[in-house]
């Protein structure tokens, strides 16, 4: 272990709509487990797309140095 704690995104959600604002959460990684082929996406506090994910089912590393306030599961 590299000895920084790890944060993964693992909230379930339903309903494609963006979900949050959160205060400048700060995940490190993600775990897409959705329908197969589904892609999130991160968001800024004004709503911009930060980063999308790899097609459900996939994982990878946050890239939001200034964090996430949104997500939107689809």
């Amino acid at each position: 272990m590299d000895g920084h704690k790890k944060y993964y995104w693992a909230q379930p959600y339903y309903s494609c709509v963006n979900h949050g604002p959160w205060k400048k959460f700060h995940p490190t990684y993600y775990i897409n487990n959705q329908t197969r082929g589904t892609v999130a996406k991160f968001k800024d506090k004004n709503k911009n797309t930060i980063q999308k994910t790899g097609g459900a089912y996939s994982k990878g590393k946050v890239r939001s140095p200034g964090g996430t306030y949104y997500v939107k599961p689809c």
